[in-house]
């Protein structure tokens, strides 16, 4: 049986950013709110966009830069357009 143990005393400021990101996106699963699920997208996104330069890993980076502008236009259109559109008010 393969168990999974992770020695903290060993880990860098680059792998708790890593597991900090990770967390975040699990975080993102758990949220009803859609304001509240695409700002901690956000700030996912933020945070692998760091691991990954830290790192070096060009596909998180680009996946992450793609996904954080997306992420900001969904939650801009959250809070300044869809509330008006729920009051008919265009």
């Amino acid at each position: 049986m393969f168990v999974l143990t992770i020695d903290w005393t060993q880990a860098n400021y680059k792998e708790i950013i890593g597991f900090a990101a990770a967390f975040l996106v699990f975080l993102t699963f758990f949220e009803t709110n859609m304001r509240r699920l695409r700002a901690v997208a956000i700030c996912s996104n933020l945070t692998f966009i760091s691991y990954a330069i830290m790192r070096d890993l060009l596909p998180v980076i680009l996946l992450h830069s793609c996904l954080l502008p997306l992420n900001s236009w969904r939650l801009y259109q959250l809070v300044f357009i869809e509330p008006e559109d729920r009051h008919g008010q265009k």
